[in-house]
């Protein structure tokens, strides 16, 4: 059985959904370690 194309058109978004959801947590995730490794220098130098 083969989707319609309004069900591909679903999936489509679904997937396009989940890759940009998962693009937002990777850059957060650096961002996260940038400041972490930030904190980690000032904590160091005092």
């Amino acid at each position: 059985m083969f989707p319609c194309q309004e069900e591909k058109g679903n999936i489509d978004l679904k997937a396009e959904k989940f890759t940009a959801n998962f693009y937002e947590q990777i850059k957060l995730q650096g961002q996260i370690s940038y400041l972490q490794y930030n904190d980690m220098l000032t904590r160091g130098a005092s």
